[in-house]
């Protein structure tokens, strides 16, 4: 009876201690885990806004960029954009940004390094139909300095599904397009920077004089970090991020007139972000999706799933702003912070109360 007692006792006591060691090396393993909360704070707000204005700019390398791209035509020669696409038309134009700026919409938008290609490389491969180019462009001025080093592929088709393999000399041909990019840069204004690596599959029909509409479909991934630089804090976030093109149609007539793809492109893109904060012992993790809605005016209508909250985005810088209507609408100049470092609209003061949770360090 003594020995069965004395072994259940051993039992349990060994029992217990395992239990406890389990505990504590789950509680050691857990502090250096990714904490999960769908808690977000002010300054996770602005991170997203930023980060999904940065993914979608053409200055920025975001997604109208590459819409420019994946419509230009190219050669040995180079890429071409616009009225350019055909090699027997060169007449360039350039219409005029948002809010008077100096800086403009259209292809040949000089923030935007197109046309100013450096290290170019082109191939054909006559069996696939795939044409390759590799090239860098860069940006250095008094409002935006980068780097953006990019591969390129397009599988040019004419309306019988046929491969061209001079698009350049045969651009009034092409149907449709496949293209797929990849990009890495940086890029650094007065207010963020950020580092990427940016891969995008569209797909664009209804290219030829036949149709009056083009549609593109597709996909964008994204990851990277940013840092934004507020009066009083310094905000840190890396990401991942992935957009799906929905219905997205480019009215011809409207680019034509306009000279740009911002203020002709109208349709939706559903995306899903992930932002990490480290306070250099563990991370928190965010995750946040919703939707994005072309509005054809050069602007984006950015919604959050979980938020009550919606902003605008500058299709050409992608600046951000909270959208009337939005509970957090402070009228003109509120751009959490963004127009008060800028310096751009006036009224940058009220801007500035986007800040909370940031005040004095890093957030």
């Amino acid at each position: 009876m003594k020995s069965t007692t004395f072994k259940t006792i051993k039992w349990f006591a060994l029992s217990s201690f395992a239990l406890v060691m389990t505990l504590v090396f789950q509680s050691c393993t857990d502090s250096t885990a990714p904490q999960l909360s769908d808690e977000f704070s002010e300054a996770d707000i602005q991170a997203a806004t930023e980060i999904m204005g940065s993914a979608l700019a053409d200055e920025t390398d975001g997604v109208v960029s590459t819409m420019y791209d994946a419509t230009a035509t190219v050669s040995s020669e180079g890429i071409f954009f616009g009225r350019n696409r055909a090699k027997n038309n060169t007449q360039a134009t350039l219409t005029n940004g948002p809010n008077g700026s100096d800086h403009g919409y259209g292809p040949y938008n000089p923030n935007c390094g197109r046309n100013n290609e450096r290290e170019f490389e082109y191939s054909y491969d006559p069996e696939t139909g795939i044409h390759f180019i590799h090239f860098k462009r860069v940006i250095d001025n008094n409002r935006l300095q980068k780097t953006m080093e990019a591969d390129m592929k397009y599988i040019f088709r004419n309306v019988d599904g046929n491969f061209i393999e001079h698009p350049r000399l045969y651009a009034d041909s092409i149907e449709s397009t496949d293209y797929n990019g990849v990009r890495t840069g940086t890029h650094e204004s007065n207010r963020r920077y950020a580092e990427y690596l940016r891969k995008d599959t569209l797909y664009l029909n209804g290219q030829s004089e036949a149709s009056d509409i083009l549609n593109i479909s597709g996909n964008h991934y994204g990851k990277g970090m940013m840092e934004l630089t507020r009066p009083d804090s310094t905000i840190n976030r890396r990401y991942d991020l992935t957009i799906t093109l929905n219905n997205i149609q480019v009215d011809k007539a409207v680019v034509e007139s306009n000279g740009s793809l911002e203020e002709g492109v109208t349709g939706t893109m559903d995306y899903d972000l992930t932002i990490w904060r480290s306070n250099g012992i563990d991370e928190t993790e965010r995750t946040i999706s919703g939707t994005i809605e072309l509005d054809g005016d050069g602007t984006a209508l950015l919604r959050f799933k979980r938020l009550t909250r919606f902003f605008n985005i500058d299709l050409l810088d992608g600046m951000v702003e909270e959208a009337p209507g939005s509970p957090g609408y402070q009228g003109s100049g509120n751009n959490n912070g963004h127009n008060g470092n800028n310096g751009n609209n006036g009224n940058g003061g009220n801007g500035g109360n986007g800040n909370n949770g940031g005040n004095g360090g890093n957030s």
